[in-house]
């Protein structure tokens, strides 16, 4: 009787220790950030942004990107809603023409998720008129979408309305390694710089065509996608290059010179 009541009581302060833990000492929410982006325009740098975010010494949660972690697409805006720190949003073009992006957005606003923007060359802010009409030209696939999460045409106008007010990134037109960096960079510290074209040096930004750089990769420069594309090769095969320890084996992209 002894030894049952020794482990009742075990067993109970075991069980208030792991309360303790999981509402004091656990530190954040599951997924540091999660990625918003419209992956036709912007899938690469999404996928180039969480490569670098994963591998900041600061970022000891999950990056959450749809294709590698929603199993659920009915669980997505519960991730943001009950599981995120920081909502990044990748504007690009078309992302406002996306209900599921659009739900994101809306779904961080009404919950008082912390969120970002990071803008690119081919996007254009709303103003209030460009607001009240993507309530207005919705179709009633997307109005329908939305609804059945409980999300409303005038929810969507608020958070829109919200987004632009949030701190804003501006990439610059030519995407390197170095640049998406930079920006995982700053997301982390929160600095929050509006032009990261500062951040990056010349010398990065800009390749020499000396003896050691002996293998390169040439991607569309003009092409965000085809520059991230680039981006993440460089990135995962110049360890395997380093570890052949073969002198002149460094990989670079391509880039335009002031000539």
């Amino acid at each position: 009787a002894v030894v049952i009541i020794v482990l009742g009581i075990v067993g109970i302060f075991s069980m208030v220790l792991l309360s303790v833990y999981l509402r004091f000492l656990r530190r954040g929410k599951p997924y540091q950030f999660f990625i918003c982006h419209h992956k036709v325009a912007a899938g690469n740098l999404a996928r180039l942004l969480k490569i670098h975010l994963l591998e900041h010494k600061k970022v000891h949660r999950h990056v959450f990107v749809d294709s590698d972690d929603l199993r659920d697409l009915n669980m997505l805006f519960t991730y943001i809603k009950d599981d995120l720190e920081t909502l990044i949003v990748l504007c690009t073009k078309d992302l406002l023409q996306r209900p599921w992006c659009l739900g994101e957005v809306t779904t961080a606003f009404l919950n008082k998720v912390k969120m970002v923007r990071v803008t690119v060359p081919d996007f254009t802010p709303l103003d209030d008129v460009a607001i009240i009409a993507v309530g207005q030209t919705r179709s009633t696939n997307d109005i329908r979408l939305l609804a059945e999460h409980g999300i409303s045409m005038a929810m969507v106008q608020d958070a829109l309305t919200w987004l632009f007010t949030v701190s804003n990134i501006a990439m610059p037109s030519l995407v390197s390694n170095e640049s998406v960096l930079a920006l995982a960079n700053e997301l982390v510290h929160q600095g929050l710089v509006q032009d990261l074209s500062a951040q990056i040096s010349k010398e990065s930004a800009v390749v020499s065509l000396v003896q050691t750089r002996t293998t390169f990769i040439l991607a569309d420069q003009t092409n965000m996608e085809a520059s991230c594309t680039a981006c993440i090769v460089q990135h995962l095969l110049t360890p395997l290059l380093f570890a052949d320890q073969r002198e002149g084996m460094v990989l670079e992209i391509l880039m335009p010179t002031s000539d």
